[in-house]
């Protein structure tokens, strides 16, 4: 279960091969400027990030951990459920964290393939302070988007000390 940092690299660019291939496979179905492409744009360079945060948690598990939950009778998706997944919940909160909220705010993105016709926090506050110049209107959804970062991060790092106690065999998470 161990996986070598040049693994770890190796995953994240196959993965994101495959989502360029995707990508590039939707445009040959002519896939119109909307919603679908600018799902398909974040998940395509958002996925690699959230691999590198989880691939590390998985790298620090103990194997002898998922053949005791299977020596103890737990079959493959209960092990994951029970064994693997709560021993990997920090990466996978770091990883959400770290896409989430640039994903949420990127505007060029949704300019570009979004066609105009979808609106993230980003363009809401791009469109505030560059087209209609109304700083305090732009003001008061960037102050709501620094207190959620900073919300998210709290949040992050509970499940990274509540990550480890539980492989000490402490608390869960929530």
């Amino acid at each position: 279960m161990a996986v070598s940092k040049r693994g770890a690299r190796i995953v994240a660019a196959a993965l994101f091969g495959l989502m360029l291939l995707f990508v590039f496979f939707a445009a040959r179905m002519n896939l119109e400027f909307g919603f679908v492409t600018l799902i398909i744009a974040h998940i395509t360079f958002d996925v690699p990030y959230v691999v590198m945060n989880v691939i590390p948690k998985l790298r620090q598990m103990d194997a002898n951990l998922y053949e005791a939950a299977q020596d103890l009778g737990a079959n493959g998706p209960l092990t994951f459920l029970r064994v693997v997944l709560p021993l990997s919940v920090s990466g996978i909160v770091s990883g959400v964290t770290m896409v989430f909220i640039p994903s949420t705010t990127t505007f060029a993105i949704s300019q570009l393939l979004g066609g105009g016709m979808t609106m993230l926090y980003g363009d809401l506050i791009y469109m505030k302070f560059i087209t209609e110049q109304a700083w305090s209107a732009g003001s008061a959804p960037a102050i709501m988007l620094l207190i959620f970062v900073l919300l998210s991060m709290a949040i992050m790092r509970r499940a990274e000390r509540a990550g480890g106690k539980q492989a000490e065999g402490g608390n869960r998470l929530w």
